[in-house]
C-alpha cells in the first residue's frame, strides 16, 4: 500500500542503523566482556555494575547523539544520493523519515548489546537468548501487520 520503492528505501534504512549499531557494538560492547567477567568472577558486584553502567551511558549518549544528528542534518547529509540511479529527492526524503522512525532500533540496540554484553560476562546465555525470541515472535506479527 506504499509507493514503488519505499521497501528498499526500508531496507536501506535498516542496514545503515543496522552497520551503525554493530561498529558500536564491536568496540565498545564485545571490549567489555573481558573486564566484566574479571569483576564478575572476583565477585567485584558494585565494579561490576558501575562498568556496565557507564557503558550503557556511553552507548546511549553516542548512538542518542548519532540520532540528533540525523534528526538535524539527515536529509541534507543523504543529498549527495540524489541522481544515482533512480534515487529522487522524494526517495532521499523518504528514506530520512524512515530513519527518524527507525532512530530508536539504532539506540535501543546499540545499548541492547551491552547489556547482553553482561549477561555473556556473568556466564548466562540463556536468558538473552530467550528473551530475543521473545520479543522478536511478539514484534513479528506487528511487523507483518497480522494481530
Amino acid at each position: 500500500m506504499s509507493a514503488n520503492g519505499n521497501l528498499s528505501l526500508f531496507y536501506l534504512a535498516q542496514q545503515i542503523y543496522g552497520a551503525g549499531a554493530g561498529v558500536v557494538s564491536k568496540a565498545v560492547a564485545a571490549p567489555l566482556v573481558p573486564r566484566l567477567s574479571l569483576l564478575h568472577k572476583a565477585g567485584d558486584h558494585p565494579a561490576f555494575r558501575r562498568a556496565y553502567r557507564r557503558k550503557l551511558w556511553q552507548v546511549g549518549l553516542l548512538t542518542g547523539s548519532l540520532l540528533l544528528i540525523v534528526v538535524a542534518f539527515g536529509d541534507s547529509l543523504l543529498r549527495p544520493l540524489v541522481g544515482h540511479g533512480a534515487v529522487t529527492e522524494v526517495n532521499v526524503r523518504t528514506l530520512w523519515l524512515i530513519m527518524l522512525g527507525l532512530g530508536g532500533m539504532f539506540v535501543g540496540g546499540a545499548m541492547g548489546s551491552v547489556t547482553t554484553s553482561s549477561f555473556y560476562a556473568r556466564g548466562d546465555t540463556r536468558l538473552p537468548t530467550r528473551l530475543g525470541m521473545i520479543t522478536y515472535t511478539i514484534s513479528y506479527p506487528d511487523q507483518n501487520h497480522r494481530l
